[in-house]
C-alpha cells in the first residue's frame, strides 16, 4: 500500500484509454440520470462503469485516487437509495470530481508528480456531500518501504518482566506529558517526546523501529512549534497513546493509517530540528506535498491544453516508431502533428504554435516523399517535441527563454527540409541536453520496439502451447527470439529482467521434452513472469520504471512459497482478522443461543475491534461494533435481535465488502442471466458502439493503416465484453472479447489491416446487430463459438474464406456447405474447385423406413434446431404484436422444405400448413383461437424436431393440419367478402420492379435496336467467360434451391439499394454478404456454373470497394450478371440440355404479361432424376410463387428510353 511520488506511468497507460472511457461512459449515464431521476437503469449503467474505472485505478497503484473513486461509488450508491441526495448541486460535485480524476491522470502521463493531496478539495467536497468528514490523511500514500538508519549502538534487550514494566512507565509518562499539553503547558510536548524517544530506543531492528523512529520527528516539531495551525494534532496524539498500549499489551503491530498521518505531519513541518530533516528526507516528503495550497485545487485545466498533451503524446510515439523503421506510423505521426498545431493556436502563444506548425510542416514533408527520413531528420524532429514536452507541462510558467529555443529548433526544421542537415547539437546548453536525450530515446524505442515483438512472438507461442500440449514442438522456435531479448537486456544493463527471462526460459525448456509433465501452476507462473517484462519493458520506452512494481505479481507469488520475508504486520490487517473472527463467532452463537461462552467471546471480540477501529481512523467501523455491544448488552440468548443482527452485519460486510448489485447477479446466476433493468441501457449502448464501429470500419477500408480507426474499433469491442458480462449477456461478452484479442494484436503492433480482420470485424459486427435486434424482440443471445473460432484463426494469420457458420445477422453460409466445410476442413472455394471423390464409403442413418446420409442429416439436425429456435422468437412477436413477420414465414418454409429433403413427411406437411395459414393470416388480426392454433402447431414442430434428432419418427398429426388448412380458408373467405379492405395480391417478380400498365406500354413500344444490341452484347460477353460443369449432389440440390428462393432476389435488392445511394458503403458490403452466401450455396450443391458467376459478381464489388470513386460501368455489368443468374437458376430448376446460344430476347408481350400476374399457371418444374424422391411432393404456392419466370432484365435508363421513344 506505497505510492511514489515518482510514479511509474507504464502500466497506467497501457489501462489510461479504458479509464477515460468509463469515466467518460459513467458520466453520460450519470446526466441521462439527471435529466430524468425516474430512469434508474442510468444510474446503475453510471455505478458501473465506475465501478470498472475504480478497478483499474487500483491495478496500476494509484491508492490515494482510487480512494477518491470509492467514495464516488458510495456517493452514487447514496444517490441511488435517497431521493434527497438527488440534486443538481450534488450531481455538479460528481460531475467536477470525474472531470478531475481524468484531468489528474493526464497529467501524470505528461509527468508530474503523484501527488493525490491535488484532488483533496474535491474529495473533501464528495465526502461533504455524503454526511462524513474529509481528512487529508484520507489521500496520502507516501512510500513506506524506507527505514530508519542503523544505530550506531545496538540496543540492549529488554527481559520479559522488564519490558511490561519498562513499556507501562513510558505510557505513563506520555500519558502526564499529554495532560500537560493539553493545558497548554509547553513542558507537556517535551514530556511525550521523551517516552517516545526511551520506546524507540527499546525496539530492535524491526519494521516498527521505523512508526517510533518518524513519531520523534512529530514530537520535535510539535515541540518546537513547528507545525502550521490548520493541524490539529490532539487527535493524533490520543492516536499514538492507543499505539503504546498496544504495545504495553504485547501487540508491536502499527497500524498503517497512523504512520501515513504522523509522516503527513512530519511532511507539513518546518525542518526546525535535525531529526525533522532527516525523517523528511529518508521518505523523500518534499515530494508528496503540493508545491503550494492552490496546487491542491489545480486539477481542472484548459481543454485546449489538455488536447494538446494528448496529441503530443501519441505524436511522440508515432515518430518514435517511425523512426525505428515502422512506416505505417509516418501516417498518424502526421495527423497528430497536425491536431497538435490546432491545438496550439488555442493556447495563445506565438512561439508554441509556430514551432507545433513547423513540426506538422515537417510531417508533411515526409509523407510526400519518405525518402527524406534520415538520422538527422529523426534527432531534429524528436528535440523539437521534447521541448513541446516540456512547454506544455510548465505551460503556466513558460519564460523568454523558450521563444529563444523555439526560434533555434524552427531553424534547424526549415534547414531539414531545405536539405541542410546540421550534423552538430544545437548551440543553446539546454537544447544541447534535450538532443542528447532526444538521441537516447530514440534508441531506447528502436530496442523497445525489437523487445516487444521478440517478446510478443514468445506469448503467441506459449499461448497456443498451454492451450493444447501437443504442439510442443512448437516450443523449439522460441530459442531465437529469447536470445535476441536476453541480449537485449544484457546490452541495456539490466540484469534482474535478464534473469527472471532467463528462468522462464529455462523451464519452457523443459516443457519441450516429452517426458515433462503439463502443470497448470508452472503456465501461470511463466505467463506472469512475461506480463510483468512487458510492464517493464514498456516502461523503459517511458524513460522511467520500477522493476519491482512491474514485477509486484510473481515477485509476491515467490516470496511467498519461498518465505523469504516475514510479512509486516499492520493494525489494518488484525482488524479485518477480528472482523471474520467476529462473523464466525456470530453465526456460531446464533447456533447455540444458551452458549454464554460464546456470548463472552463475541463481547470481547467486539471491543477489541472497536479500540483498533479507532486507531485506524474508521469511523464508521468503530461506531458500528459500538452498536453491537450496546445490542448485545440488552440481551443474553437472543442473537436475532434486529438491533444486533443489523450491527454485526455492518460490521461482517466491511470485512469483505459484498459485490456490487449487478456482480452478485452474475455469480448466483446462470451464464446468460440478463439484468432487465441494465437491459436498457446495454442495448442503446450497443447501438451507438455499433454505430462507432460501423463508420471507423469505413475509414479502415479506405486506410488499412489507420491506427486511430482499429483503435476505436478495438475499443468498441472492449465495450461490448464490459457491458455484456455487467448484464449477465456472457455469451455476447466472450465473443467481444475474441474479437478484442484479435485487435489487440494489429493495435498493438500497427499492422495495416488484412482483409482476414476487415471480415472479422464485419462478422462480428453483423453478430451483436443481429443479437441486439434479437434482445430488443425479446429474445435472447446466439452462439457465440463461431464468431471467436472465427477471431482465432484471424489471430492466427489464417484464411478465413467464409462467415463464420452461425454468426446471425450475416446471411450466412448455408448448412450443407458448413457441414460439408467442417469435415473436410477445407475452405468452400478449395473444395469446389476441385472435387475429390470420398475414400470411404458414405455412412447412413435409419429414419423409418428411410435411409439418409450421415452428413446430410447431420446438417439437417443443426439447421432444424436453429430454425426451430427462430420461429420460437418470431412468435412471441406474433403474440405480443400480432405481427407475421417474414423471418417467421422463411424459417417455418425452409424448415418444412429440409424436412420433405430427409423424408419426414409429418414434419413437412404440418410445416407448409403452418406456412400457407401464416401467409392468409398475415393481414388479419388474430383471434385467441388462432393464435392458440398457432402456438399449438409450433409446439408440436418443436417436439417433431426433436424426435427426429434422437432418430424417432415423428407421427403424422392430420387433424392439426386440416386445422390449420381451415383457418386458412376462413382468413381468406373473410378478406374477400371486404372488398374494401382487400390487401393487393402477392406481386410476381416482375410486378414488383414495373406495374402492368408500364409492362403494356414496354411490350407496344418499338425498341431501340443500338441498345438491345449493347444489352444482348453484355449478356454474350458474360456467357464467354470460362464456365465450369456442375456436378450437382441430388440430395443438396433441393436445400440450395430452396434457399436461393430468397438469395436471388436479395442479390437484386442489394444491388439496386447500392445503386441508388453509391455513396454508403454499407450497402454495397451487404451486396458482397449475399453473394458470398450464394456463391458458397451453389458450390456445395455442385451449381458450379452459377457459383462462378456469383464469385465474378463478388469479386467487382470488392474491388469497385477498395476505391474511394465507383466505376461509371460497375452497376450495368452486375445487372447483366444478375440476369444470366437467373437464366442459370431456372435451368437448375428445370434441366435440360445445354444450348449453345441465347434465346432471342423478347420484349414480353400482353398474354406473356399476363401469365407472369397469374402464378397458378406457371407449369410445375421438372425435378431432376437424381432427386425424383426429394421433388416428389407437390410445392406449395409460396413456394411457386418465388420460382423465377422467364422475364427480360434490363437496366433503369433502357427502360426509361424505350418508354420516352414509345410516347
Amino acid at each position: 500500500m506505497t505510492a511514489r511520488a515518482d510514479f511509474d506511468v507504464g502500466p497506467l497507460s497501457w489501462v489510461k484509454g479504458e479509464i477515460d472511457h468509463a469515466i467518460q461512459r459513467a458520466q453520460e449515464a450519470l446526466r441521462a440520470f439527471a435529466a430524468n431521476s425516474g430512469d434508474a437503469a442510468q444510474l446503475k449503467s453510471s455505478q458501473s462503469h465506475l465501478h470498472q474505472a475504480h478497478g483499474a485505478l487500483s491495478i496500476v497503484g494509484l491508492e490515494g485516487i482510487t480512494r477518491v473513486s470509492e467514495e464516488l461509488e458510495g456517493l452514487l450508491a447514496g444517490i441511488e437509495k435517497e431521493a434527497s441526495l438527488r440534486k443538481s448541486e450534488i450531481f455538479r460535485v460528481v460531475e467536477r470530481a470525474l472531470n478531475g480524476i481524468r484531468a489528474y491522470l493526464d497529467q501524470l502521463m505528461a509527468g508530474n508528480p503523484n501527488q493525490p493531496l491535488r484532488l483533496y478539495t474535491l474529495y473533501r467536497d464528495v465526502v461533504t456531500a455524503r454526511g462524513g468528514h474529509a481528512d487529508p490523511t484520507d489521500l496520502y500514500y507516501p512510500n513506506l518501504s524506507f527505514r530508519p538508519p542503523k544505530r550506531d549502538k545496538v540496543a540492549g534487550a529488554l527481559r520479559a518482566g522488564e519490558s511490561d514494566k519498562y513499556l507501562r512507565e513510558q505510557r505513563g509518562r506520555y500519558q502526564r506529558g499529554f495532560l500537560k499539553w493539553l493545558k497548554n503547558d509547553a513542558s507537556g510536548a517535551g514530556d511525550m517526546r521523551a517516552a517516545i524517544e526511551a520506546i524507540e530506543a527499546a525496539q530492535g531492528p524491526t519494521s516498527q523501529r521505523a512508526f517510533w523512529w518518524v513519531s520523534l520527528a512529530f514530537f520535535d516539531a510539535l515541540a518546537h512549534k513547528a507545525l502550521p495551525q490548520d493541524l490539529d494534532a490532539k487527535q493524533l496524539c490520543n492516536r499514538v497513546e492507543q499505539q503504546i498500549k498496544r504495545l504495553a499489551e504485547g501487540t508491536p503491530s502499527v497500524a498503517e493509517r497512523l504512520m501515513r498521518e504522523v509522516l503527513y505531519y512530519v511532511a507539513r513541518a518546518k525542518p526546525a530540528t535535525a531529526r525533522v530533516r532527516e525523517v523528511q528526507d529518508a521518505y523523500h516528503l518534499a515530494q508528496t506535498i503540493p508545491a503550494a495550497e492552490s496546487d491542491g485545487d489545480a486539477v481542472e485545466e484548459n481543454p485546449a491544453l489538455k488536447s494538446a498533451r494528448e496529441h503530443l503524446t501519441h505524436a511522440k510515439d508515432a515518430w518514435n516508431k517511425f523512426a525505428s523503421g515502422n512506416p505505417p506510423s509516418l501516417l498518424a505521426f502526421r495527423d497528430s502533428a497536425a491536431a497538435l498545431k490546432d491545438d496550439a493556436e488555442h493556447l495563445g502563444n506565438a512561439d508554441l504554435t509556430a514551432l507545433a506548425g513547423e513540426i506538422a510542416e515537417v510531417a508533411a514533408w515526409l509523407t510526400s516523399n519518405r525518402e527524406n527520413m534520415s538520422e538527422v531528420v529523426a534527432l531534429e524532429v524528436a528535440t523539437a517535441l521534447l521541448l513541446l514536452e516540456n512547454a506544455l507541462a510548465g505551460f503556466a510558467h513558460l519564460s523568454g527563454e523558450f521563444a529563444q529555443q523555439a526560434q533555434l529548433l524552427r531553424s534547424r526544421l526549415v534547414d531539414c527540409m531545405l536539405g541542410k542537415l546540421r550534423r552538430t547539437a544545437p548551440e543553446l546548453p539546454l537544447l544541447d541536453e534535450m538532443s542528447r536525450k532526444a538521441q537516447e530515446r530514440l534508441l531506447m524505442n528502436q530496442v523497445v520496439s525489437e523487445m516487444r515483438a521478440n517478446l510478443r512472438t514468445i506469448e503467441q507461442v506459449l499461448d497456443a502451447f498451454f492451450r493444447d500440449t501437443a504442439k510442443r514442438d512448437e516450443l523449439a522456435s522460441l530459442d531465437k527470439p529469447v536470445h535476441q531479448l536476453l541480449g537485449a537486456l544484457e546490452m541495456l544493463g539490466e540484469q534482474r529482467a535478464r534473469e527472471s527471462l532467463g528462468a522462464a526460459a529455462e523451464e519452457i525448456r523443459r516443457f519441450s521434452g516429452a517426458a515433462h509433465s503439463a502443470n497448470p501452476q508452472d503456465f501461470e507462473r511463466i505467463a506472469q513472469t512475461l506480463s510483468g517484462l512487458g510492464f517493464y519493458i514498456e516502461g523503459r520506452a517511458h524513460g522511467k520504471v520500477d522493476f519491482e512494481t512491474a514485477m509486484q505479481p510473481i515477485a509476491a507469488a515467490r516470496k511467498e512459497e519461498a518465505d523469504a520475508a516475514q510479512p509486516v504486520a499492520t493494525v489494518e490487517a488484525q482488524v479485518a482478522e477480528q472482523q471474520r473472527e467476529t462473523a464466525s463467532l456470530y453465526e456460531e452463537w446464533k447456533t447455540k443461543p444458551e452458549d454464554g461462552v460464546l456470548r463472552a467471546e463475541l463481547k470481547k471480540n467486539l471491543a477489541a475491534l472497536q479500540k483498533d477501529a479507532g486507531l485506524i481512523a474508521d469511523q464508521k467501523l468503530e461506531d458500528s461494533a459500538g452498536k453491537a455491544l450496546k445490542a448485545l448488552d440488552k440481551t443474553s440468548t437472543m442473537p436475532l435481535t434486529p438491533f444486533l443482527r443489523e450491527a454485526i452485519e455492518k460490521i461482517t460486510a466491511a470485512a469483505a465488502p459484498s459485490p456490487s448489485p449487478e456482480a452478485a447477479k452474475l455469480i448466483d446466476a446462470s451464464a446468460e442471466a440478463i439484468d432487465a433493468e441494465l437491459l436498457g441501457v446495454y442495448l442503446e449502448e450497443s447501438d451507438e458502439v455499433l454505430a462507432t464501429i460501423r463508420e471507423h470500419l469505413g475509414t479502415v477500408r479506405e486506410q488499412h493503416a489507420s491506427k486511430e480507426a482499429l483503435t476505436t474499433i478495438r475499443r468498441g469491442f472492449h465495450t461490448l465484453k464490459g457491458s455484456g458480462r455487467m448484464v449477465g449477456l456472457m455469451r455476447l461478452g466472450e465473443a467481444a472479447w475474441a474479437v478484442e484479442q484479435t485487435m489487440n494484436a494489429w493495435v498493438q503492433e500497427e499492422r495495416a489491416a488484412t482483409p482476414g480482420l476487415l471480415q472479422l470485424i464485419e462478422l462480428a459486427h453483423e453478430y451483436f446487430s443481429d443479437n441486439v435486434k434479437r434482445l430488443k424482440a425479446g429474445g435472447v443471445s446466439s452462439d457465440e463459438r463461431s464468431l471467436v473460432a472465427a477471431a482465432e484463426r484471424v489471430r492466427r494469420g489464417e484464411a478465413l474464406e467464409q462467415a463464420p457458420p452461425d454468426a446471425p445477422g450475416a446471411l450466412s453460409a448455408p448448412a450443407a456447405e458448413r457441414a460439408a466445410s467442417a469435415k473436410a476442413g477445407l475452405a468452400p472455394a478449395a473444395a469446389a474447385s476441385a472435387p475429390v471423390a470420398p475414400t470411404e464409403p458414405e455412412e447412413f442413418v435409419e429414419l423409418g423406413e428411410h435411409r439418409v446420409s450421415t452428413t446430410l442429416f447431420a446438417i439437417f439436425s443443426g439447421e432444424a434446431r436453429a430454425h426451430v429456435s427462430a420461429i420460437r422468437e418470431e412468435h412471441e412477436i406474433l403474440r405480443q404484436h400480432g405481427v407475421v413477420s417474414d423471418a417467421l414465414l422463411r424459417a417455418v418454409h425452409t424448415l418444412a422444405g429440409t424436412s420433405g429433403t430427409v423424408k419426414i413427411s409429418a414434419l413437412s406437411d404440418l410445416g407448409y400448413a403452418l406456412e400457407k395459414a401464416l401467409q392468409k393470416l398475415a393481414t388479419s388480426e388474430l383471434s385467441e383461437d388462432e393464435q392458440s392454433l398457432v402456438g399449438e402447431a409450433i409446439d408440436t414442430i418443436e417436439t417433431m424436431v426433436t424426435s427426429v434428432v434422437e432418430l424417432r419418427v415423428p407421427r403424422p398429426v392430420p387433424e392439426l393440419v386440416a386445422q390449420l388448412e381451415h383457418i386458412g380458408e376462413q382468413a381468406a373467405v373473410s378478406q374477400e367478402s371486404t372488398p374494401e379492405e382487400k390487401e393487393p395480391a402477392p406481386q410476381s417478380a416482375l410486378s414488383r420492379e414495373a406495374d402492368s400498365e408500364a409492362a403494356e406500354e414496354l411490350a407496344a413500344a418499338e425498341p431501340d435496336d443500338s441498345l438491345l444490341d449493347d444489352l444482348d452484347l453484355d449478356i454474350t460477353l458474360e456467357r464467354r467467360q470460362r464456365r465450369l460443369d456442375d456436378d450437382l449432389d441430388p440430395e443438396l440440390l433441393q436445400i440450395f434451391i430452396d434457399e436461393a428462393h430468397e438469395l436471388v432476389p436479395s442479390v437484386g435488392s442489394a444491388m439496386r439499394d447500392w445503386r441508388d445511394n453509391p455513396a454508403n458503403p454499407a450497402l454495397g458490403q451487404a451486396l458482397q454478404r449475399v453473394l458470398h452466401t450464394l456463391k458458397g450455396s451453389a458450390r456445395m450443391a455442385g451449381a458450379m456454373a452459377l457459383g462462378e458467376l456469383t464469385h465474378h459478381m463478388e469479386t467487382r464489388v470488392e474491388n469497385a470497394m477498395s476505391v474511394k470513386t465507383l466505376p461509371t460501368a460497375l452497376f450495368g455489368e452486375l445487372e447483366t450478371s444478375w440476369d444470366r443468374m437467373g437464366i442459370l437458376f431456372e435451368q437448375l430448376q428445370k434441366p435440360r440440355a445445354p444450348h449453345g446460344n441465347l434465346p432471342a430476347v423478347a420484349v414480353p408481350s400482353e398474354s406473356a404479361a399476363a401469365d407472369i400476374e397469374a402464378p397458378e399457371a406457371v407449369p410445375e418444374p421438372v425435378p431432376l432424376a437424381g432427386a425424383q424422391a426429394a421433388a416428389a411432393k407437390p410445392v406449395p404456392l409460396a413456394e411457386r410463387e418465388l420460382q423465377p419466370k422467364a422475364l427480360l432484365r434490363v437496366r433503369a435508363d433502357v427502360v426509361d428510353r424505350l418508354v420516352n421513344q414509345a410516347g
